[in-house]
């Protein structure tokens, strides 16, 4: 019973993080359209951190209570299950064809930053040092994206603009309250379910981190990715991946170790940072030929799989 009641609890809890992503993301919207502010700022803000809500809240409230193998495991998991079954699960629905902008820009920007936490965390700590110079990174991209690039399509936003004018902010505020309230107290009650999973079967909290953590936090990130390659636009999936595999490290990680020093588990050092970084390599090959077809999709599903069964002590890394 106490077994099904943390299942319950933990699939709940993700749902719960997917609703608030939504309220939130909506509620923010209404609101800076009804103050004037641009679309290119709400376009960046949203891009850049809007699917990643869940991450912050589970990462950011996991590393106050302490549980920083989770706030941790978390950030890291879900790189790896962004690039691994996010791309994988896009790209078998549709392949996805890859910009010039994304190979010479993006993709090199986002390995830099995951090369910098392989050698920040060497020392098994993140601290309040590093976690400054990560935000540093986020504010900058932010800049840059809004005032420099100013690649981000903002189409979609221009078309429902008028229509959001129309509706009141009050209803942006409230959608935005609940959005935030239910993304903490589904943050809480995965952490705690989490916990208790980890305590029944007998793993790590790192390991429940790296896997079940990190893959529901990532529901809203695999939702857009999936629901645009439906719709035959799967470019933006790598874009989604991107932008919150970035976030994950330089806003998240970045705010939480500037609110509180997190402790990294060595697994975590010795085997799961080497992975993510060494994952960006896996899909070098298409992005060059500018396409991620449905073979290399593929392989990084099965990456994933095989991942997981590390973790998990099925399949031993010598």
């Amino acid at each position: 019973m106490f077994v099904i009641m943390n299942l319950f609890i933990l699939f709940v809890s993700i749902l719960g993080l997917y609703y608030g992503s939504v309220f939130l993301i909506k509620g923010s919207v209404i609101i800076a359209e009804r103050f004037n502010i641009s679309k290119m700022a709400i376009a960046v803000t949203l891009v850049s951190a809007g699917t990643s809500m869940p991450e912050f809240f589970v990462s950011f409230i996991g590393g106050l209570k302490g549980s920083d193998n989770i706030a941790v495991g978390n950030i890291v998991g879900s790189n790896i299950t962004n690039l691994l079954i996010i791309l994988g699960v896009s790209g078998l629905i549709s392949p996805i064809i890859i910009s010039k902008t994304v190979l010479k820009r993006d993709y090199p920007i986002v390995v830099f930053v995951s090369i910098l936490l392989f050698f920040m965390i060497g020392d098994g700590i993140i601290s309040r040092i590093e976690g400054i110079i990560l935000t540093i990174f986020f504010i900058l991209y932010i800049y840059l994206y809004s005032k420099v690039f100013k690649s981000v399509d903002t189409t979609e936003l221009a078309k429902i603009e008028d229509e959001l004018k129309k509706v009141s902010p009050y209803k942006g505020f409230i959608e935005a309250i609940i959005g935030i309230i239910l993304l903490y107290i589904s943050s809480e009650a995965l952490i705690y379910s989490s916990v208790n999973i980890a305590k029944i079967i007998g793993v790590s909290e790192t390991v429940i981190g790296l896997s079940i953590v990190a893959l529901g936090t990532s529901i809203p990130e695999l939702f857009t990715s999936a629901i645009a390659a439906f719709k035959k636009e799967p470019e933006i999936a790598l874009g989604n991946v991107i932008g919150s595999n970035f976030v994950n490290i330089t806003m998240i990680l970045g705010l939480t170790s500037l609110v509180k020093p997190l402790n990294v588990d060595s697994s975590i050092i010795n085997r799961d940072i080497f992975i993510m970084v060494f994952i960006y390599l896996i899909p070098i090959i298409p992005i060059i030929k500018n396409r991620l077809g449905r073979f290399w999709s593929s392989i990084l599903s099965i990456f994933y799989i095989v991942y997981i069964l590390v973790i998990y002590g099925v399949f031993k890394i010598v």
